[in-house]
């Protein structure tokens, strides 16, 4: 008797919560509605069920995406498209994408690959860097700077990068040499006001 009692209260309780699961919406919902209501999605979602190993499809539709700040969906995409073909072109936005998820291991790998596949690309080089370092291994980041300005001494974009993860490592001495250095490549505001700071 005591067992109908609790049961009786709890049935309207839990039916409650379930009715509470099946009208609530998680982000990744919203995220699928967004882009199956708008006529572009659906042209590229034939699209793409025509010819699935067309990585190009998969790049626009993971592009398109991130519009919308779609970045889970976005990714999936762009995975898709590095697999099935590899470029600079999926590889930049693809990292910028598993920066903002915050999947630095995931960045890092991908960099790594790009790196290799693509060793004259300085900006993919650069990222490499920057990967290493938001992933606690500054000293890689360090001996990735000082490899691609072994081969570019020219790099200014890669003196300022190297300073700023200097002033990080609270190497000053180092830190004012690769800004004056970036500073006398390109002549950039930026750079003289960051340069000011480790004199200050």
């Amino acid at each position: 008797m005591a067992f109908l009692k609790i049961r009786a209260l709890y049935t309207p309780a839990l039916a409650f919560l379930l009715f509470l699961a099946a009208c609530g919406n998680t982000p990744g919902d919203s995220q699928r509605s967004a882009a199956e209501g708008d006529p572009a999605f659906a042209a590229l979602n034939d699209s793409i069920r025509k010819y699935p190993e067309n990585g190009a499809l998969y790049l626009r539709r993971a592009t398109r995406l991130t519009l919308i700040n779609a970045h889970d969906l976005a990714s999936a995409d762009f995975k898709k498209a590095w697999s099935l073909e590899p470029s600079v072109e999926t590889a930049l936005p693809y990292a910028a994408n598993l920066r903002i998820l915050g999947k630095d291991s995931e960045r890092l790998d991908l960099l790594r690959a790009g790196s290799e596949r693509f060793p004259a690309n300085a900006q993919l080089q650069r990222l490499l860097g920057d990967a290493y370092s938001g992933n606690g291994n500054q000293d890689m980041a360090l001996q990735q700077y000082r490899q691609i300005l072994n081969g570019n001494p020219n790099d200014f974009e890669t003196w300022y990068e190297m300073a700023l993860l200097q002033e990080q490592l609270k190497d000053t001495a180092g830190a004012i040499s690769s800004l004056q250095k970036a500073y006398g490549l390109k002549k950039v505001a930026t750079y003289g006001l960051e340069l000011a700071h480790p004199y200050a």
